[in-house]
This record gives C-alpha cells, sequence and structure tokens, in this order.
C-alpha cells in the first residue's frame, strides 16, 4: 500500500513489476478502483512497470468538493507520473478512464508513449442521464443506482454465473461516498474529447466489449476512425468493464499490442 501527495491531496497508488521496465499507467473507470486492473496489473508486470492508483474521490484516494473535469482528472495524472519520476508512460484507461486517457494523449502528448482506451468514447451523453442519476442518488442514496449501474458494468451471464465478483463491485460503490461519485461523473457529463482526437500522435489501441450498452462498439470505431492509425479489438461476451469480466483476453490484447510497438 503506497500513498503520494498530488496538488496537496493524498493518492493512492501500487506498483508491480521491475523498476526498469517501461512504465504502464492504468486509469480505471468511474466508481471502481485500481482492483478493476487487478488481472492485467499482475500479468503485465513480466514486462513493465505497471502503475495503477485510485482515481480523486475513489478508493483510497481524497478527494475534493465540486465538479471534476478531464482536464483536472489529466493533470492529476499527470501529477502522479511527476511524483513517481516517470516521464512518459504507456495509457491505458476503461470508461471515464479512457477519457481521462484520451485527453492525455490531446493536452499531455510528450507524457505518453500509447494509449489503450477502453470502453469509451470521446462523449458519453446525453448530460440529461447523468444529471437525473446524480438526482437520484442525492435523493436516495447510492444503494438506489447500484442494480443499474452492475447491469451496464457486466453481462447477464457474469453477474448469474459469477454472482460473488457482482456483489463485489456492488459493495465497491456502495462504500464510495455520494458525492464523490457525482463530481467525478460530471468530467463524464461535461467531457467531450472529439475536437482534439486528430492530435493524438501516439501508437492506439481501442478495446470495447461487444455487449457494452455504455460505449458500444460503434462508439469505439468512431475513436478509430478519429486517431491516426488506431485499431480496434472487439472483446467477445463482455460489456463495459471487460477488464474484469474477460481478464484473460484483455491482458493478451495489450500485451500483443505494446509488444508491436
Amino acid at each position: 500500500m503506497a500513498f503520494v501527495l498530488v496538488d496537496g491531496l493524498s493518492v493512492h497508488y501500487r506498483i508491480d513489476g521491475p523498476a526498469d521496465a517501461p512504465p504502464l499507467l492504468l486509469i480505471h473507470s468511474l466508481g471502481t478502483a485500481l482492483e478493476m486492473w487487478a488481472p492485467q496489473a499482475e500479468a503485465l508486470a513480466d514486462a513493465f512497470r505497471v502503475i495503477s492508483y485510485d482515481l480523486r474521490g475513489h478508493g483510497l484516494s481524497e478527494g475534493t468538493a465540486g465538479d471534476y473535469s478531464l482536464a483536472l482528472l489529466a493533470r492529476y495524472a499527470v501529477g502522479l507520473l511527476d511524483a513517481l519520476g516517470v516521464e512518459r508512460a504507456h495509457v491505458a484507461g476503461v470508461s471515464l478512464g479512457g477519457m481521462i486517457a484520451q485527453t492525455l494523449g490531446i493536452v499531455h502528448g510528450r507524457r505518453v508513449r500509447s494509449l489503450v482506451l477502453g470502453d469509451t468514447a470521446s462523449l458519453i451523453g446525453p448530460k440529461s442521464n447523468w444529471d437525473n442519476r446524480a438526482a437520484t442518488i442525492r435523493a436516495d442514496g447510492m444503494a438506489s443506482v447500484v442494480d443499474m449501474i452492475l447491469g451496464r458494468w457486466f453481462t447477464p451471464d457474469l453477474i448469474a454465473r459469477s454472482p460473488a465478483i457482482a456483489r463485489g463491485f456492488g459493495a465497491m460503490l456502495l462504500r464510495m461516498p455520494a458525492e464523490a461519485y457525482i463530481s467525478a461523473s460530471f468530467a463524464v457529463r461535461d467531457g467531450d474529447t472529439a475536437s482534439g482526437l486528430a492530435a493524438i500522435a501516439c501508437p492506439t489501441l481501442v478495446l470495447v466489449g461487444d455487449q457494452d450498452v455504455s460505449t458500444p462498439p460503434a462508439a469505439a470505431e468512431a475513436l478509430v476512425a478519429a486517431i491516426a492509425g488506431a485499431r480496434l479489438t472487439v472483446i467477445t461476451q463482455a460489456a463495459h468493464i471487460p477488464t474484469v469480466e474477460r481478464p484473460a483476453e484483455v491482458t493478451a490484447a495489450i500485451r500483443q499490442f505494446l509488444a508491436g510497438l
């Protein structure tokens, strides 16, 4: 367990793999924590210095009041790299983490060796969905949205086949302070990277679960079309968090992509 101060806030992070290996930064999705990437962090530590961390207000990382933005969360990631003495890293992110990764590629491109954009989009809307979700959480608490969110994160098959996993991620959501979730959700609501995607100059892999209803394969195809040289991998029998649902397939896709650079 490790912590470092970034912008005066305590950030919880973990490093797996040799200190002299190429750095790989893993950014989790809204409402989860660094454990979302655990299978990949363990497997890829044989070839990379894998850095995973809890986003602002998530897991064991401190948060702040008020709405977050993609620019803020990207600076937070850069601050972590600075604190760890990492000049450039491969960056992989899922959902909100993928939007942060896009922003890093657009705004902080010199810090990024390559991008893996998982189950994400340039715009995840409509905005009214996020406003309605925030209103529901404020009125009735996180418990009121857990089943709905789990139904987007995982396929019905995963929920039926591995109820312990689904319930564990449900418990993760329930433990998150409502306002912290809402603050981060508004970074998604207000985020739109479409106009900047052409500026991404690093090698890029886009991953998507074939049953993702939040950021469906069409959204992944749009990213591939907008980012020069980007390639697409579809993970079958997976919804919005294939790192958990199809860990071996995601790990293999990332390993193959990075090995070819």
